[in-house]
Parts: structure tokens; sequence; C-alpha cells
């Protein structure tokens, strides 16, 4: 028996996204002309990355420690873990990876000096940095490369949030101990997004007692304290790499409930840096000519829909409702007045220059409380319960989440309210125990195909693996832009997932601050970070 996607066969849906088919499910709309997306990262070698920052005519000093503050905590040290609070504070300091994104989705090396694909893209190449050892001394080798591609497999790693990645090779080799060969079928030619994402971690430690209490990396800094919910400390590691780098001596990431105080911390020259201070605050810091604001590329808020148990609610599982909530969404109050004005309402993930960007279909989905009753309505739907998570340090959706319980109490929908502290979060969310989680995210910035495997037992939106591996292995960019447009309508049909706007994420700090950078995916980077005296 051939499965169904509300009434739609997944062979059927995907024999219509192989033909480019745009038809939308949810509302008709014709897509305007989209700009040219940047070209997929390509193979090859690239200039190390540099963070810059240096004022003319002087040099980096050595020394000092770098207090930073931010407002989500960490439930766990493996570097493996997929949440930005994770990543963003591991990664930078104790944790690399085998390539690194700038600004411009260029590929740039790291523990990976070069690479290459094969002309049908179904083979890629690494050639590994030499002369690079774990904190533990041990040398870093193609077996280390090997095991952490292999690992993701295991649907236990961070409850299986990389494991949609792991059918993608089929085999890898390790001729030497600098090479690695991934084979693939079919191709993937977004494969550097994975190693982009994805942190090399020590087998030694992570197979050890301490596995999610102390890391173990090669990056700049090596993992000296934790305590949860208060603080995290990194040392220089006196045996980097990169000679003569990092020029700190320390950094210290403080971990606060209270995102409020964080611009509090900054002024009072408690820290010498924040990261992601409330809108308000960063709108306030922006004007004060002390402060240098640094922007990373936006990603988005949105409303996701727990289908799978055990935290399903049933009322949810019908499509009509969903279709409802998502009608009840004013995102243009919400991005022009929580956010003030700085984000855009958004329905869809992609930022303009992504392949998958339809600019018709951002707003497709207008705010429309008549309607939204009358579709719950359709459904046989006069009352519904329904429960929301959300980060309780988030301050922009805890405004939201009121805004929108008082809209769905207008459409007989009694939207409960549940914030969570930063590590139950994330705990909750991987886990899949609950109904409705608000979120903010940052995956759709890579090649659009990439988003889909992230996120364990369901794919964004509702896409299903075949149609997900359809995109993703499809060379040939006209194709690929007329697929998207086909999984655009689909998404915004099923309402699974609900893009609500831009995210704004920003790194305050100083101008004695020199060198400190931060790219996409919300990742603080600390190599050529030093601090004037």
């Amino acid at each position: 028996m051939e499965h169904t996607i509300d009434g739609i066969s997944r062979r059927e849906f995907v024999r219509v996204l192989a033909l480019g088919a745009g038809a939308a499910l949810l509302a008709a709309c014709t897509a305007a002309p989209t700009p040219s997306a940047p070209a997929a990262a390509q193979p090859g070698v690239s200039t190390p990355i540099s963070a810059g920052g240096t004022p003319a005519g002087e040099q980096p000093k050595s020394g000092g420690k770098l207090k930073i503050a931010r407002s989500d905590d960490l439930v766990t040290l493996d570097g493996m873990f997929f949440q930005s609070n994770t990543l963003g504070t591991t990664y930078g300091t104790v944790y690399e990876r085998l390539i690194d994104f700038d600004n411009q989705l260029q590929a740039k090396p790291v523990l990976a000096e070069s690479w290459e694909f094969s002309s049908d893209a179904k083979q890629l190449k690494l050639n590994l940095r030499k002369g690079v050892a774990w904190h533990s001394g041990r040398e870093f080798t193609s077996d280390d490369v090997k095991w952490n591609v292999q690992r993701i497999s295991d649907r236990k790693v961070a409850n299986g949030q990389w494991y949609n990645f792991a059918a993608w090779f089929q085999s890898i080799d390790t001729p030497d101990k600098n090479t690695v060969i991934l084979h693939m079928d079919p191709a993937r030619p977004a494969a550097l997004d994975l190693f982009e994402q994805l942190n090399m971690v020590d087998s030694v430690s992570m197979s050890g007692p301490d596995a999610i209490t102390r890391a173990v990396g090669t990056g700049p800094f090596t993992y000296a304290e934790w305590q949860q919910g208060s603080y995290l400390r990194f040392a220089r590691n006196k045996n980097y790499w990169q000679s003569g780098k990092p020029y700190l001596d320390e950094v210290e990431v403080d971990i606060t409930n209270d995102a409020p105080t964080l611009s509090v911390r900054l002024e009072s020259g408690d820290a010498q840096a924040i990261s992601d201070p409330p809108i308000q605050d960063l709108m306030r810091l922006k004007q004060d000519p002390n402060w240098v604001i640094l922007n990373t590329n936006p990603g988005y808020y949105s409303l996701g829909v727990n289908t799978d148990p055990p935290g399903a609610n049933p009322v949810l599982q019908d499509k009509r409702v969903r279709q409802a909530l998502n009608l009840a969404i004013d995102r243009q109050r919400f991005t022009g007045t929580v956010l003030a004005g700085l984000s855009e309402p958004w329905n869809l993930p992609w930022p303009s220059y992504s392949e998958a960007y339809e600019s018709a279909k951002q707003s497709v989905t207008a705010f429309d409380l008549d309607k939204a009753k009358s579709v719950l309505s359709s459904a046989g739907v006069n009352n519904a319960e329904v429960e929301i998570v959300y980060r309780s340090t988030d301050g922009e959706l805890a405004q939201f989440v009121q805004i929108y319980k008082a809209d769905l109490a207008t459409i007989g929908v009694n939207l409960t309210i549940k914030p969570l502290e930063s590590a139950l979060y994330s705990s909750v969310t991987n886990q899949r125990q609950y109904q409705f989680a608000a979120a903010s995210s940052a995956a759709a910035q890579y090649h659009p195909s990439t988003v889909f495997y992230f996120g364990g037992a369901r794919y964004f939106g509702g896409v299903d693996q075949a149609t997900v591996d359809a995109v993703s292995s499809e060379p040939d960019e006209a194709r690929r832009r007329a697929m998207y447009s086909t999984m655009n309508d689909f998404i915004l049909d099923q309402s699974l997932d609900m893009v609500i706007g831009q995210t704004q994420r920003a790194l305050v700090f100083p101008k004695s601050v020199h060198g400190l950078d931060r790219r996409i995916n919300q990742v603080t980077y600390y190599t050529e970070t030093w601090l004037q005296s």
C-alpha cells in the first residue's frame, strides 16, 4: 500500500516535483523573478580564515581573558549535539570542522586543507592538514574523520539530528592518514554543507565515562571547566596548529537565564562582549559609537508542529487545523513591533540569495482570523487545546506567543504557553516531547536542500525523504529551482513548519576587543581575538 501525504501519494508528489510543477497547494500565486543564488561552494584550495579587525599599524597582542555573556545554557559538551547554543559555544573554542563557510558561503579550509569532487559529484576527496593534534596529544588522522562520519549513523547521537546525512556515504576510504575519500550514490553536490556543520570530536574521549561533561577537540582553546547554568572556561591551546595563535590566554562564556541583563553586564564592564541581546537593547546599543555591532546573516523564526510520538497532539494531525493556525499568525505585527522593523515577515526560511527563494511566496499566508476560523470549522473543530513551548531566554518569542495566544482565542483555540529553560528546551525538542514549538534557526542559510536533512524524525515542512533525495542529488540548477518551487507550495500547504520572520543575531563588544568574529549559524570565532590595553 502506498503512503499518502494528505491525499497526495508520495510517488505522485515526487513525480510532480521532478517535472518542476509549481501549482500552489495552499493558495495560488505566481513566483516573481528571483535573484541569482551564489554559486555552491566549489572544490579547491582557499586562503586561511582571518577574522581581521586589527587597526592599521597595530600588531595583535598576546595574553588576557575575554569574558562573553550569552543567554542560553548547554545540555552536553558533546560537539555533535545539534543545538545552536552548544555548537556556538564549544565551536570556535574546543572543536573545529573540516571546513568553514564565510558570510558569502564560500568554503574555507580548516582541518581539511583542500578537497575535490569527482566530475559526477559522487566522490569527495579530502586532504587533511598535517601536524594537527587532539588536545590529548594524539594525532588527528583520516581514521578520526571516518569515525566521526560513521558516528552520525547512530540515532542516539543528538537524538538522530544528524542521522539523515548518514545515508549519503556508502563507503569511506582512508588510503593514508591524511586522505579521506567519501563515496556517494546518488551524487551529493551539497556535501560540504555537512562538513561545515559537523564538529570533529575525539573518539577516545567520547568512548569514555566523561563523554558529555568534558570536551576534547583540536581547536584553539582547551576545555577547562563547566558549571552548568553558570559558565564555561577555556584555556589557550599551547600546541595549536596555527603557530602563534590564539592570542588570548582564556575565554570565559558566562550563561544567564535573564537575557535583559546582558546589556547591563556589558555596559558595567562585567563582560567584554555579549551575544544576542534583546532587540530593544540592540537598537539602543547601535546608537552608541562606543560599541561594535557584528551582525550575522539572518536566520528565521518559526513554529513547528510535532506529529510524532510521544508529544503529538491528535488535533494537529489534521492539515486544516494547522492551516488555521498558520492563518492566525500576525507576521506583520511581530516583525513591525516586536522586532522593531529590523526584520521582514517571512513565510519560508530562504534568504534572498537562496536557490529556493521566491519573493511572491514569502507573503502568501496573510493574517486572516475570519478565514482561520472558517477553516477550523471545516475540520469540525470549534474548540481546541494546544500547548506551545519556547526557550525562556528568547524575549522576542516570549512576546510573540502572547500575541498569538490572544489571536487564537478569537477563533476558538486555547494556547497554553510553556517557557522552558534552555537546556530543558533542547532536550524536549530533540526528544519530540512537545506539541508546538517556537524556535529560531539558521540552517537555511546554506544550500537549501541541506535544511531538510537536519531535524531527525521529520524533514522540514513534512517533505519526505524521496523528495529530499531527489533535489539534493540534482546537479542542474534550473531543475533544482523548479523542484524547490513545488516544495515551497507543499510546505505552505502542510503548515507543519510555519516561518514567521527573520532573526536578528549580533555580537556586541567595545572597540578595545579586536578580531572577534561571527559567521553563519551563529558561531563565534576567537582564534584571532586580542585585547587592546
